[in-house]
């Protein structure tokens, strides 16, 4: 994923790309800052910029670049779905085994889900 970044960097230079080419070199920056090559890691730090640009109201452009390189997200239903499915298949019935779903997840779909909706979905399908 690293590579696939700087490749785009400088295909960006050479559009004469000065938003796209600005926003890959900051993240690039803190690739580099923080020694990342995992594409995992990648995604940590892609989320957490996109975050930050999010709170201080940044551009939506910015943004939009950088999600680009998030794997494609869950959706609630999908989410509800396979945690379901989780639930039934291991016999979970407390809300004490929450912990056992969160831990599947983190697990099978890094990257790919919010934390607070699988929470929600998880509280609601272990209480009734």
């Amino acid at each position: 994923m690293v590579e696939q970044i700087k490749k785009d960097m400088v295909q960006a230079m050479k559009d004469r790309n000065t938003l796209k080419r600005d926003i890959l070199r900051v993240l690039m920056g803190e690739l580099d800052r923080s020694f990342i090559t995992e594409d995992a890691d990648v995604i940590k730090i892609v989320k957490k910029m996109v975050t930050n640009l999010k709170e201080i109201g940044e551009d939506q452009a910015d943004i939009d670049i950088l999600e680009g390189y998030l794997p494609q997200q869950m959706s609630k239903d999908e989410i509800s779905e396979e945690a379901a499915s989780f639930i039934v298949r291991e016999k979970l019935d407390s809300p004490r085994e929450m912990g056992r779903v969160m831990s599947y997840f983190k697990q099978n779909f890094d990257g790919t889900y919010d934390g607070k909706v699988l929470s929600d979905v998880v509280k609601i399908l272990l209480t009734t």
